[in-house]
């Protein structure tokens, strides 16, 4: 039997809040041997510079239908917690705590300020899928929060999925590009491969997305020129295998 867990409750995606608000991403919950981890970009929560961007990050967890007022809400204590990020890739992680039967005991630096009306899920290492076993044109599937898009009639905190297929792979530089735009406010989701056999697995984190590049020259004065910068609808992607060399860096130290 085909399991869509993943699709119908999306409650493994979070809104990733810095400092009340004053930048935001998307991020996930991860569970690897019952270790839990907030998984993120790295680019979300650092600087080029490797400086962190904030003293207090909230992430907030919601299902499809129960809106913010029903939404499971951490604050997380930068300053103590356990935090860390790949020297290579953008990816970024947070040990949560451990998982408890159903519930988790949480890190010192985590306060969990609102229980969700749901069961929290979390993405497993049990169902991902490593940079070699992806498939090329398999469907996939990026859950996240794109709090850049201008919202009339619906909030901007709500998770939203997009649908795109794995266009191809970049080997040198160790990522792999979807058919599916990303924009401020997805770096950190979670990519989700619809596989051979049905099922659905964890396959990596959207990093940013490919622009298109429109350059206009003045033809009476060729110095003077205008760049633009679009969105081509292409996204780079970190591999879920990244994700496991941190996870093993953190447990060094």
């Amino acid at each position: 039997m085909v399991d869509k867990s993943y699709l119908q409750n999306p409650s493994y995606s979070a809104l990733l809040s810095l400092d009340n608000g004053m930048s935001t991403g998307s991020g996930f919950c991860f569970n690897n041997d019952n270790d839990i981890y907030l998984v993120t970009a790295k680019h979300v929560l650092f600087t080029k510079e490797n400086t962190m961007r904030c003293q207090v990050l909230n992430a907030t967890f919601q299902n499809l239908k129960g809106g913010q007022q029903n939404a499971e809400i951490w604050e997380i204590d930068i300053a103590t917690a356990k935090l860390h990020y790949s020297p290579n890739a953008d990816i970024a992680l947070i040990i949560i705590g451990k998982k408890n039967g159903n519930n988790i005991e949480f890190s010192a630096c985590v306060t969990k300020v609102q229980a969700g009306n749901f069961d929290l899920l979390q993405l497993e290492i049990t169902k991902s899928r490593r940079l070699e076993e992806i498939g090329v044109v398999n469907t996939v599937y990026l859950m996240g929060y794109p709090t850049s898009l201008l919202f009339s009639e619906i909030s901007a905190s709500i998770p939203l999925f997009r649908k795109g297929i794995i266009a191809g792979f970049d080997i040198q530089n160790n990522v792999f590009v979807v058919d599916c735009p990303a924009y401020y406010g997805n770096s950190g989701s979670p990519i989700l491969e619809e596989c051979e056999d049905g099922q659905f697995r964890f396959c990596g984190v959207a990093s940013r997305y490919i622009p298109f590049v429109v350059e206009w020259r003045n033809p009476r004065e060729p110095s003077i020129s205008n760049t633009e910068y679009f969105n081509s609808g292409y996204s780079i992607c970190t591999p879920v295998d990244e994700l496991t060399k941190l996870i093993e860096l953190s447990k060094q130290g």
